[in-house]
Protein backbone atom coordinates (compact mmCIF):
# COMPACT_ATOMS: atom_id res chain seq x y z
CA UNK A 1 0.00 0.00 0.00
CA UNK A 2 2.75 2.43 1.05
CA UNK A 3 4.66 1.81 -2.48
CA UNK A 4 1.32 2.30 -4.69
CA UNK A 5 1.27 5.40 -2.86
CA UNK A 6 -2.17 4.79 -1.13
CA UNK A 7 -3.45 6.65 1.99
CA UNK A 8 -2.41 4.61 4.77
CA UNK A 9 -4.71 6.04 7.74
CA UNK A 10 -7.33 5.14 4.76
CA UNK A 11 -5.82 1.21 3.96
CA UNK A 12 -5.53 0.83 7.76
CA UNK A 13 -9.07 2.10 8.46
CA UNK A 14 -11.03 0.10 5.55
CA UNK A 15 -8.53 -3.37 6.43
CA UNK A 16 -10.05 -3.07 9.81
CA UNK A 17 -13.60 -2.18 8.86
CA UNK A 18 -16.70 -4.16 9.99
CA UNK A 19 -18.79 -3.18 7.23
CA UNK A 20 -16.18 -4.08 4.40
CA UNK A 21 -15.20 -7.45 6.37
CA UNK A 22 -19.06 -7.99 6.36
CA UNK A 23 -19.46 -7.24 2.52
CA UNK A 24 -16.60 -9.62 2.04
CA UNK A 25 -18.63 -12.71 3.95
CA UNK A 26 -21.63 -12.36 1.88
CA UNK A 27 -19.62 -12.04 -1.48
CA UNK A 28 -18.05 -15.13 0.12
CA UNK A 29 -21.15 -16.78 0.76
CA UNK A 30 -22.53 -16.02 -2.54
CA UNK A 31 -19.74 -17.64 -3.97
CA UNK A 32 -20.58 -20.98 -2.07
CA UNK A 33 -23.92 -20.90 -2.93
CA UNK A 34 -23.40 -20.76 -7.03
CA UNK A 35 -20.46 -23.32 -6.40
CA UNK A 36 -18.15 -21.32 -7.42
CA UNK A 37 -14.23 -22.89 -6.47
CA UNK A 38 -11.99 -20.50 -8.33
CA UNK A 39 -11.70 -17.01 -10.29
CA UNK A 40 -12.13 -15.96 -12.96
CA UNK A 41 -15.68 -17.59 -12.88
CA UNK A 42 -18.17 -16.71 -15.64
CA UNK A 43 -22.24 -15.97 -14.73
CA UNK A 44 -24.52 -15.38 -18.49
CA UNK A 45 -27.89 -14.52 -17.53
CA UNK A 46 -27.94 -16.28 -14.07
CA UNK A 47 -26.22 -19.64 -15.23
CA UNK A 48 -22.52 -20.52 -15.18
CA UNK A 49 -20.28 -21.22 -18.01
CA UNK A 50 -16.89 -22.79 -18.77
CA UNK A 51 -14.20 -20.21 -19.34
CA UNK A 52 -14.21 -18.99 -23.08
CA UNK A 53 -11.25 -19.88 -25.02
CA UNK A 54 -10.93 -16.63 -26.40
CA UNK A 55 -12.29 -12.79 -26.54
CA UNK A 56 -13.65 -13.25 -29.50
CA UNK A 57 -15.64 -16.99 -28.06
CA UNK A 58 -16.66 -14.62 -25.11
CA UNK A 59 -18.47 -12.10 -27.98
CA UNK A 60 -19.85 -14.72 -29.33
CA UNK A 61 -21.36 -16.47 -26.27
CA UNK A 62 -22.88 -12.83 -25.55
CA UNK A 63 -23.86 -11.82 -28.68
CA UNK A 64 -25.98 -15.20 -28.79
CA UNK A 65 -27.35 -14.29 -25.23
CA UNK A 66 -28.26 -10.19 -26.97
CA UNK A 67 -29.94 -12.31 -29.87
CA UNK A 68 -32.26 -14.71 -27.79
CA UNK A 69 -33.13 -11.63 -25.03
CA UNK A 70 -37.10 -10.50 -25.25
CA UNK A 71 -37.59 -7.52 -26.77
CA UNK A 72 -37.59 -4.22 -24.16
CA UNK A 73 -40.79 -3.21 -23.54
CA UNK A 74 -40.39 0.13 -23.57
CA UNK A 75 -39.09 3.25 -20.85
CA UNK A 76 -39.34 3.01 -18.00
CA UNK A 77 -41.81 4.94 -16.38
CA UNK A 78 -42.29 6.71 -13.05
CA UNK A 79 -44.72 5.22 -10.60
CA UNK A 80 -45.64 5.15 -7.13
CA UNK A 81 -46.58 1.80 -5.59
CA UNK A 82 -46.40 -0.39 -2.29
CA UNK A 83 -45.95 -3.36 -1.70
CA UNK A 84 -45.99 -5.68 1.49
CA UNK A 85 -42.78 -8.01 2.66
CA UNK A 86 -42.14 -10.67 5.34
CA UNK A 87 -38.41 -12.28 5.43
CA UNK A 88 -38.22 -15.32 8.05
CA UNK A 89 -34.92 -17.26 8.69
CA UNK A 90 -35.43 -20.18 10.57
CA UNK A 91 -38.64 -19.27 11.95
CA UNK A 92 -37.19 -15.51 13.39
CA UNK A 93 -38.50 -12.64 11.44
CA UNK A 94 -36.03 -10.47 9.73
CA UNK A 95 -36.35 -6.50 11.00
CA UNK A 96 -36.06 -4.14 8.59
CA UNK A 97 -37.37 -1.27 10.18
CA UNK A 98 -33.83 -0.14 11.72
CA UNK A 99 -32.20 2.61 10.40
CA UNK A 100 -29.70 1.07 8.51
CA UNK A 101 -32.12 -0.53 6.15
CA UNK A 102 -33.92 2.97 5.61
CA UNK A 103 -34.17 6.08 2.98
CA UNK A 104 -34.33 9.11 4.49
CA UNK A 105 -34.70 12.48 2.77
CA UNK A 106 -31.04 13.50 3.64
CA UNK A 107 -29.98 10.15 2.41
CA UNK A 108 -31.12 7.25 -0.16
CA UNK A 109 -30.33 3.90 -0.55
CA UNK A 110 -32.22 3.75 -4.02
CA UNK A 111 -33.28 5.89 -6.13
CA UNK A 112 -36.40 4.59 -7.23
CA UNK A 113 -37.11 1.72 -3.76
CA UNK A 114 -36.78 1.97 -0.29
CA UNK A 115 -37.92 1.61 2.69
CA UNK A 116 -39.00 4.41 4.89
CA UNK A 117 -40.13 5.89 8.08
CA UNK A 118 -38.78 2.47 10.20
CA UNK A 119 -41.67 0.65 8.96
CA UNK A 120 -39.77 -2.65 7.71
CA UNK A 121 -42.49 -4.28 5.89
CA UNK A 122 -43.78 -1.76 3.48
CA UNK A 123 -41.65 -1.22 0.09
CA UNK A 124 -42.03 1.89 -2.17
CA UNK A 125 -41.34 1.52 -5.57
CA UNK A 126 -40.47 4.99 -7.89
CA UNK A 127 -40.07 3.59 -11.04
CA UNK A 128 -40.94 0.53 -13.18
CA UNK A 129 -38.67 -2.19 -13.90
CA UNK A 130 -37.27 -2.12 -10.52
CA UNK A 131 -36.81 -5.37 -8.69
CA UNK A 132 -36.65 -6.91 -5.10
CA UNK A 133 -33.19 -7.61 -5.79
CA UNK A 134 -32.56 -3.60 -6.12
CA UNK A 135 -34.04 -3.60 -2.81
CA UNK A 136 -31.92 -6.18 -1.34
CA UNK A 137 -28.74 -4.71 -3.23
CA UNK A 138 -29.24 -1.30 -1.36
CA UNK A 139 -29.58 -2.59 1.87
CA UNK A 140 -26.28 -4.93 1.56
CA UNK A 141 -28.68 -7.89 1.25
CA UNK A 142 -28.08 -10.81 -1.43
CA UNK A 143 -31.15 -13.12 -2.49
CA UNK A 144 -30.90 -15.59 -5.06
CA UNK A 145 -32.52 -19.10 -5.73
CA UNK A 146 -30.00 -20.55 -3.74
CA UNK A 147 -29.23 -18.47 -0.88
CA UNK A 148 -29.29 -15.30 0.61
CA UNK A 149 -26.44 -13.59 2.65
CA UNK A 150 -27.75 -10.56 4.95
CA UNK A 151 -25.54 -7.85 5.66
CA UNK A 152 -24.26 -9.43 8.26
CA UNK A 153 -22.44 -12.02 6.56
CA UNK A 154 -24.39 -14.83 7.48
CA UNK A 155 -25.59 -16.78 4.94
CA UNK A 156 -28.73 -19.26 4.40
CA UNK A 157 -28.37 -21.53 1.20
CA UNK A 158 -30.44 -24.52 0.16
CA UNK A 159 -29.08 -28.08 1.46
CA UNK A 160 -30.27 -31.47 1.55
CA UNK A 161 -32.70 -29.93 4.73
CA UNK A 162 -33.14 -26.36 4.41
CA UNK A 163 -33.96 -24.48 1.58
CA UNK A 164 -35.09 -21.08 0.69
CA UNK A 165 -38.56 -20.10 -0.90
CA UNK A 166 -40.28 -17.17 -1.91
CA UNK A 167 -44.22 -16.44 -2.45
CA UNK A 168 -46.20 -13.56 -3.96
CA UNK A 169 -49.57 -13.46 -3.15
CA UNK A 170 -49.53 -16.62 -1.73
CA UNK A 171 -48.11 -18.52 -4.37
CA UNK A 172 -44.82 -20.08 -4.56
CA UNK A 173 -42.75 -17.76 -7.26
CA UNK A 174 -39.80 -19.25 -9.45
CA UNK A 175 -38.25 -16.08 -9.88
CA UNK A 176 -36.43 -13.70 -6.86
CA UNK A 177 -33.87 -11.47 -7.58
CA UNK A 178 -35.23 -10.15 -10.50
CA UNK A 179 -38.85 -10.24 -9.62
CA UNK A 180 -40.49 -6.87 -10.82
CA UNK A 181 -42.42 -5.55 -7.16
CA UNK A 182 -45.80 -4.70 -8.60
CA UNK A 183 -48.15 -2.73 -6.47
CA UNK A 184 -49.87 -4.37 -3.48
CA UNK A 185 -48.20 -7.65 -3.42
CA UNK A 186 -47.58 -9.24 -0.33
CA UNK A 187 -44.58 -11.03 -0.83
CA UNK A 188 -42.75 -13.52 2.17
CA UNK A 189 -39.40 -14.85 1.63
CA UNK A 190 -38.89 -18.20 4.15
CA UNK A 191 -35.63 -20.07 4.91
CA UNK A 192 -35.86 -23.23 6.88
CA UNK A 193 -36.49 -26.97 6.81
CA UNK A 194 -37.96 -28.04 3.12
CA UNK A 195 -40.78 -29.39 4.55
CA UNK A 196 -41.89 -26.23 6.45
CA UNK A 197 -45.30 -26.23 8.61
CA UNK A 198 -44.76 -23.19 10.05
CA UNK A 199 -44.87 -20.78 5.98
CA UNK A 200 -48.93 -21.39 6.42
CA UNK A 201 -48.53 -19.02 9.33
CA UNK A 202 -45.88 -16.90 8.07
CA UNK A 203 -48.12 -16.26 4.68
CA UNK A 204 -50.41 -15.38 7.20
CA UNK A 205 -48.69 -12.71 8.93
CA UNK A 206 -47.32 -10.39 5.73
CA UNK A 207 -48.96 -7.40 5.98
CA UNK A 208 -51.89 -5.66 4.04
CA UNK A 209 -51.22 -2.59 4.06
Amino acid sequence: ADELGLDLDQFGDDYNSGTVKAKVRRDAGEARALQLTGTPSFILNGERIQAPSSVNAFADLIQAAIDNAPAPTGEPQEVHEHADLAVYINGEQIDFSGDKYQSTDDESLHDYTHFHDNIGHIIHKHLTGVSIGDLFDSVGVSFSKACMVLDSGESYCNTNTKSLKFFVNGAEHPACHNYEINDLDQMLISYGPTEEPAVEAQLASVTDE
